[in-house]
């Protein structure tokens, strides 16, 4: 969640978990899934798979 300001340095300092984002919104993003499969969805953050500095 990148706030809306124009000195931002490193987009990877804002890479969020998917609960973060549901918190913020109020939307539940994997509500057709079993419990355990959306909380280990939701709960974690892959930078690995990001390259956007």
């Amino acid at each position: 969640m990148i706030p809306h300001r124009e000195d931002i340095s490193r987009y990877s300092d804002y890479i969020v978990s998917v609960d973060e984002i549901e918190q913020a919104t109020g939307i539940d993003f994997f509500a057709k899934l079993p419990s355990a499969e959306q909380e280990e969805l939701q709960s974690r953050i892959d930078r690995l798979y990001y390259n956007i500095d």
